[in-house]
């Protein structure tokens, strides 16, 4: 098993706080809790664990969207991709597919002449994540909803 990088996992820690709705007085709340409270640290413990547990035992069997690489996929553009032309779907059907998922006025943004993988980048890299989640339910991919990715995603 790969060693966890201390550092690394406080980024990623962090930068799902900066990505919550948590306002900057709860955060300094949080902070002084954490540094001073053991009840409050002992119980943002459990919950971590809890949470930890929760996604091991759901997300097991599942590729999770950074090891997708590792079996050819480079992420998610590579994965819809993939699974377009598995599913040899047109062009035309995949612009309907992204107009269905989301909000109005994101294929202005789009041209329809470039490539399919440009196309499927270009949404995939501006999408809002329930966009993308729509896109690619429409695509038949299973979205498991991931708390660490979501907090991310929200940043």
């Amino acid at each position: 098993m790969a060693q966890i990088n201390e550092q690394e996992v406080l980024r990623k820690f962090l930068a799902a706080l900066i990505g919550s709705t948590l306002s900057v007085r709860e955060l300094q709340y949080a902070a002084d809790q954490i540094q001073s409270s053991s009840k409050f640290s002992w119980a943002l413990t459990k919950m971590l664990r809890n949470v930890s547990d929760e996604i091991s035992q759901n997300y097991r069997d599942r590729p999770r969207y950074d090891e997708v690489g590792s079996d050819g996929f480079s992420g998610l553009s590579d994965l819809a991709i993939e699974i377009v032309k598995r599913r040899r779907l047109s062009k035309e059907r995949v612009l309907n597919m992204i107009a269905d998922a989301a909000p109005k006025g994101v294929l202005s943004r789009i041209n329809p002449n470039d490539s399919m993988k440009a196309i499927l980048e270009q949404f995939l890299a501006s999408a809002s994540q329930a966009s993308a989640e729509k896109f690619l339910i429409k695509l038949g991919v299973t979205i498991g909803h991931d708390p660490y990715l979501t907090g991310i995603n929200r940043k």
